[in-house]
């Protein structure tokens, strides 16, 4: 089994933005919301992923709505960059 793997299951939160590389590879990127009932006290906790998906994956991703329901694996890659002397992730 892989170190870094994820299973993620939620509602795609935003419109997904689908992209064309120059090579013609697929890439999407989509924020997915999942919700989990809280440890202690009531309701739920929120979280909103950012995704990027590649090819095969990105292609069947891209052909999903806002507010669709959404289960997959992949793995944990963060990114970042800087702008004006500032880190951003």
């Amino acid at each position: 089994m892989k170190n870094n793997y994820v299973k993620i299951s939620g509602i795609i939160a935003n419109d997904v933005r689908v992209t064309k590389t120059g090579g013609g590879r697929t890439m999407t990127r989509f924020t997915v919301l999942t919700e989990d009932e809280k440890t202690f006290g009531e309701g739920t906790a929120k979280e909103y992923v950012r995704c990027v998906a590649w090819g095969k994956v990105a292609d069947e991703i891209g052909e999903k709505s806002k507010d669709s329901h959404i289960t997959f694996e992949g793995y944990i890659h963060n990114s970042s960059f800087t702008s004006n002397g500032e880190k951003h992730f």
